[in-house]
């Protein structure tokens, strides 16, 4: 006899699809990877090679800071069947690098601001702001005709990720007109300091960037700002202690008087020139007496070399407080003069007078005080021979 029939229902099953595209999210030095949907009675595991069969991994994702390869398969959990592996290959981004700095074309009244070249796999978008992510503009340039700043950054075209922001301020410029005038000494010692200036007391009229009188006050102040830089030349052997490049310097004078030029530059060109002439104050010296010490005191300036009559070189010196005593004194030019005192004469204070205040002149023949005060008395009984500086007889006494 038969037994009753047991009914076994048979299902065929094929292998699963493979695993749908697992999710990438970039960050910068980091690449997150999200672990696809299972296919209906599947489960996704993460393998660690194409025919891996392991069920230990079910994260629902994993981060990488270095780029790897990474396999995913899923498995039908009834019928225990595996699908083929997918493959999936994982790439690390940074972000971008900041761009370069944009190149800028100036006209007067207009600054044109060309975009930069972005980097490889990047393109560089203007933004509104410096944390703005628009991929909306791409122009290859803009124009502005006042002051401002534009806003670039570059995404990442693969990862998405952005740089930082290049911030680019732009200026306004007009072709700059030559300085009004330059203040400070027409006339001025050898070797002294003096300072110059073209922008002290006035103000800056930003429509045309000129220095102008403030016209309300009537008064010149300083300007608050001045898109010009100014280059200063000054005579042969003088030198510009500072301020080059700016509206006011200070010098030291050589031996050379001359011109002193100023001009204004910016992006939008170069000024005309503005001078002024520079000559040397006349030479002068004075005798100070203290106790035996005689000290040539020239009127201004400095370079002076001195020739007293006892041969010495020095500014002072120092006598026995008696007896006769010249100096010529001469400057970086070259000119004489020379200056004479007696510490025994009883007309000295006159003689002083006299001579001392005589310029480029110096006496020969005069060696004591008797003959001195015999020239003081216009007695003829000696003859007395007078030089200039270079030695020619000018007068006979």
């Amino acid at each position: 006899m038969w037994s009753y029939a047991r009914k076994v229902t048979v299902t065929i099953y094929l292998n699963p699809s493979i695993p749908a595209i697992p999710i990438l999210s970039y960050f910068n030095g980091s690449t997150t990877v999200t672990k696809p949907v299972a296919s209906t009675g599947c489960t996704v595991y993460w393998q660690t090679s194409t025919t891996g069969t392991s069920i230990s991994d079910v994260s629902a994702s994993k981060s990488f800071g270095t780029a790897t390869t990474i396999y995913i398969r899923q498995k039908h959990n009834t019928s225990g069947l595996w699908s083929d592996a997918r493959t999936v290959v994982v790439n690390v981004y940074s972000n971008p690098p900041i761009p370069v700095d944009p190149e800028m074309n100036y006209s007067s009244g207009t600054t044109t601001v060309i975009k930069p070249v972005a980097s490889t796999e990047c393109t560089v978008y203007w933004q509104t702001s410096a944390t703005g992510t628009s991929t909306s503009d791409v122009t290859a340039s803009k124009s502005f005709v006042s002051d401002g700043f534009v806003y670039l950054r570059q995404k990442n075209s693969i990862s998405g990720l952005w740089s930082a922001t290049k911030t680019q301020q732009v200026i306004i410029y007009y072709t700059p007109e030559a300085p009004r005038l330059i203040f400070g000494p027409s006339s001025v010692c050898i070797g002294s300091n003096q300072t110059y200036s073209i922008t002290k007391d006035l103000i800056l009229e930003k429509s045309t960037n000129k220095l102008i009188v403030n016209p309300e006050t009537k008064v010149l102040i300083e300007p608050e700002t001045d898109l010009n830089t100014y280059i200063w030349e000054v005579p042969a052997g003088t030198v510009i202690n500072y301020g080059q490049g700016t509206g006011e310097i200070t010098v030291t004078f050589g031996s050379t008087p001359g011109e002193i030029s100023v001009h204004a530059e910016n992006p939008c060109g170069i000024s005309a020139e503005t001078i002024k002439n520079i000559s040397f104050n006349s030479m002068d010296v004075v005798l100070s007496v203290s106790s035996n010490k005689i000290t040539a005191n020239p009127s201004c300036g400095s370079g002076y070399t001195y020739l007293w009559s006892t041969g010495e070189k020095t500014q002072t010196i120092t006598t026995n407080g008696t007896g006769f005593y010249s100096v010529t004194v001469t400057n970086g030019l070259g000119e004489k003069i020379t200056k004479i005192h007696d510490f025994g004469s009883s007309t000295n204070n006159n003689f002083e007078h006299n001579y001392v205040k005589s310029q480029n002149v110096f006496i020969a023949g005069i060696k004591t005080t008797a003959a001195l005060e015999a020239l003081n008395e216009n007695q003829k009984s000696t003859t007395y021979d007078y030089f200039d500086g270079l030695g020619r007889k000018v007068q006979t006494v």
